[in-house]
């Protein structure tokens, strides 16, 4: 028997607007920062656009935090790829083997947030082993957290889902489509409403400039807002606001320092980076003048 993703219809006619972001990872102080800047309020909705877990330094009150915020009727959350580690591990598509690889080769991870509140090594396969029980025996409220959210979420006017979708209707997606479709933001298939997505970092979308705000996709309505927080050095948590069904604000959250363009300057060969949450078609000839290579300028 197929199992398809699943999916949830939300009425958003009884919030005032609905705030919609993804891919914090594990940022537990950039995502509150992100929604103190939105000015989300009780009346408001907030839709996670998964990927709150891995690659940052503090998923594990991150979940607990989103986990807080959903008991109050709203904040909804979707599966995202890395928020899935533990159904993974559980089910053996991660073989204990596998996850003591993965854990060699990372830098930050949700299992090693768990293993230190527990007590717990992961050096070997003995210690990757016992740490796996513990964690389900002593996780059990997160991961059963983890184990409701829908894979897609409908509105009255957008879908959200976090990688990607698959033909047919939305009630019969493929659940690693919608968790790991590659570059979605130039898939060729229009939608009869926008389609808002994370995983694929929006700066991979750009030629030209580094540009970390969300990519708009004006052919076929996918919007893009995985701003690479956690993963890339000039991340930042895009997030969209709308009211009324209609897209009023798109913002994002960073630490990065703020400067100011004085005058436009010659293109040069050295890369920069752009920071906009403008919906601007393009951004041309601008460059900023320097004094490091290292530099990496904050958004005006």
């Amino acid at each position: 028997m197929t199992e398809y993703a699943p999916y949830f219809y939300l009425d958003t006619s009884r919030f005032e607007r609905v705030i919609a972001l993804s891919d914090v990872h594990g940022d537990l102080d950039g995502f509150l920062g992100a929604l103190s800047k939105a000015g989300f309020s009780e009346r408001d909705a907030l839709i996670i656009v998964g990927d709150i877990l891995e690659k940052g330094e503090h998923a594990l009150p991150l979940l607990r935090k989103v986990m807080e915020f959903a008991a109050k009727g709203n904040v909804f959350m979707l599966m995202g790829n890395n928020d899935a580690i533990f159904s993974s591990w559980r089910e053996g598509a991660v073989s204990d083997a596998d996850m003591l690889g993965y854990l060699q080769n990372v830098p930050h991870s949700t299992v090693f947030e768990a293993a230190r509140e527990l007590g717990l090594g992961w050096d070997t396969l003995e210690e990757v082993t016992a740490l796996k029980n513990a964690i389900f025996e002593n996780y059990k409220g997160e991961i059963a957290f983890l184990d409701s959210l829908p894979y897609i979420i409908e509105t009255e006017f957008a879908v959200f889902v976090h990688a990607g979708l698959g033909d047919g209707p939305l009630c019969k997606q493929e659940p690693s489509v919608c968790l790991s479709a590659p570059e979605y933001g130039i898939d060729k298939r229009c939608h009869d409403k926008p389609v808002i997505v994370g995983h694929w970092p929006a700066s991979n979308y750009c030629t030209d400039v580094i540009r970390a705000g969300p990519f708009f996709n004006r052919e076929t309505g996918i919007i893009s807002i995985d701003g690479g927080n956690s993963l890339k050095s000039w991340g930042q948590i895009n997030y969209l606001v709308f009211r009324n069904g209609e897209l009023e604000t798109v913002g994002a959250y960073d630490r990065l320092p703020r400067i100011r363009v004085l005058e436009d300057q010659e293109e040069t060969k050295s890369s920069r980076i752009a920071r906009s949450t403008s919906t601007a078609e393009s951004i041309t000839a601008l460059t900023i003048r320097t004094t490091s290579p290292d530099f990496v300028p904050g958004r005006q």
